[in-house]
């Protein structure tokens, strides 16, 4: 946090009681917020300090450049603040400099939802496949898959890096294999499935998508 704005929030009914817990809801607030000099926007992170001091870095924040506010959703009130993480090896690439999705691509290997493809690269022009774009989206739940020790596809080998996901995804019907018994996890994923499976992905989180 550094120098940067810490606030503690409460929240109280008519008669003073503090309300800190929201039960399955969740409450959304921004803390105004300038960037200075140096720092990127996708490094900004909402964090929230326990009773010990602690810092825990919250994915679901984000920092809105025009209104200059960095925007958080939690589930419960306390103490919170601005967090940056400076930049990694794996968050410095040398191929985006020039990107058009630059700033995106920063913004999620800050959060550790996407990492390179290895010697400083993220090779921002290659195809995505099923098993990096599952990948991605339980890390973005801060899905629990540690129980998951082996797949239940043919093609999925227990020790890649995708497996867990693969499980969590399954298991939670987000999106099934390919038939046969396979998942074909290294095959290139199409924008159709990509939108079936984000679907999918919403009703798991309890998201509610937009209506068109």
């Amino acid at each position: 946090i550094g120098k940067r704005p810490v606030y503690s929030i409460t929240l109280k009914t008519k008669d003073g009681k503090a309300i800190t817990d929201f039960g399955k809801g969740q409450l959304s607030f921004g803390i105004p917020y300038t960037l200075a000099a140096g720092e990127k926007a996708g490094n900004l992170f909402g964090v929230y300090v326990d009773d010990k001091g602690k810092v825990e870095w919250l994915l679901n924040s984000s920092y809105d450049a025009i209104n200059k506010m960095l925007l958080i959703g939690t589930d419960h009130l306390s103490i919170y603040g601005v967090g940056y993480k400076t930049d990694t090896a794996d968050t410095k690439f040398t191929d985006i400099a020039n990107h058009w999705a630059k700033s995106d691509i920063e913004f999620v290997a800050a959060r550790g939802l996407f990492s390179g493809t290895g010697d400083g690269k993220f090779s921002p022009n290659a195809s995505m496949t099923r098993g990096m774009f599952v990948t991605a989206l339980g890390r973005q739940a801060n899905a629990d898959v540690s129980g998951y020790k082996q797949g239940s596809f043919a093609d999925v080998k227990s020790d890649a890096y995708y497996m867990d996901y693969i499980e969590w995804i399954r298991k939670n019907g987000i999106v099934n294999g390919t038939g046969n018994g396979k998942f074909a996890p290294d095959q290139s994923i199409t924008r159709e499935q990509m939108a079936v499976i984000m679907q999918n992905y919403a009703k798991v989180i309890g998201s509610t998508l937009p209506k068109v």
